[in-house]
């Protein structure tokens, strides 16, 4: 365990929580990580100014300022999570990494494998923590195309939904940010409304309670959107990863087959699609 949040209801309370894992990193050989501790106190949801927390004569946990952030688990808090400035700070880190990852050498496939292995994941880990909506993901996708494109990966004129199909299937194997966000939030809401856990089952009541980003409504209306057949769910009885696991891969399956379907249908760009179902043609041999 390296990242600890503890809660308390006074100073007196969290200084008796603190001694526990004080007393397992004496017994280990390890200590406080003291620059990255810090203690803040609410009253009514408004931050209190207190002192600091003074474990023993070498251990004590600073107070932190009203306006100050906390950095925990990649994501800035304070008096909660400030979302506009943290969607920023990914964009930057997002789009830095992309434009690292182009200016390579590899081949084309190699770039994308790269980019869904160590730039994607960046902004995916914020799903669900960070108050994303479509907009700002269908404009990550569309930034993303650009730097495609102006790095000679992508023709200004090429398909975009081919762009996001599996090379198997004659598309270019990248993941888009707007549909992981539809399938990873219809997966959270499975969990939650699955789940035996009591605390988990608390957190869904209060999210079938929200007006606004709410988790369980959000996943109604991406569900519906993907037409996914709610009959075929898994059995009840099944442990709620599982669960999760069989929705979330129908969820994919039927996303990219949306995206398929747009894509043989159109005109021009469906040319391909239509001439490689022909009888000699070797698929596999053609998208490879």
């Amino acid at each position: 365990m390296d990242d600890l949040k503890l809660f308390a209801r006074n100073d007196n309370e969290l200084e008796g929580l603190l001694a526990t894992p004080k007393e397992f990193s004496n017994d280990i050989g390890m200590t406080f990580g003291l620059e990255k501790c810090a203690k803040i106190s609410f009253r009514r949801g408004s931050i209190q100014k207190t002192t600091d927390i003074k474990i023993d004569v070498n251990t004590t946990i600073r107070r932190l300022e009203p306006r100050e952030t906390y950095k925990y688990l990649g994501f800035s808090e304070g008096n909660g999570i400030n979302h506009s400035v943290m969607k920023e700070k990914i964009r930057k880190e997002y789009y830095r990494r992309i434009r690292l990852i182009l200016k390579t050498e590899l081949s084309s496939k190699n770039r994308i494998a790269a980019i869904t292995a160590l730039a994607i994941p960046f902004v995916q880990y914020s799903y669900i923590i960070i108050d994303w909506n479509l907009l700002d993901l269908q404009q990550l996708d569309q930034k993303t195309r650009k730097l495609l494109t102006s790095h000679h990966m992508h023709r200004p004129k090429a398909d975009v939904d081919r762009l996001y199909l599996r090379r198997k299937n004659g598309g270019r194997g990248m993941i888009q940010l707007e549909m992981a966000y539809r399938t990873t939030t219809i997966a959270m809401s499975t969990y939650l409304s699955s789940t035996t856990d009591w605390m988990l089952k608390l957190v869904h009541q209060h999210q079938q309670n929200k007006k606004l980003h709410s988790i369980i409504k959000e996943a109604r209306k991406y569900e519906s959107d993907l037409d996914l057949n709610i009959e075929n769910s898994p059995n009840s009885d099944l442990p709620a990863t599982k669960q999760v696991k069989h929705v979330k891969g129908a969820a994919k399956t039927s996303g990219l087959k949306q995206l398929d379907d747009k894509w043989n249908q159109k005109p021009l760009h469906g040319k391909y699609y239509l001439r490689c179902q022909q009888a000699e043609v070797d698929q596999a041999a053609t998208h490879q």
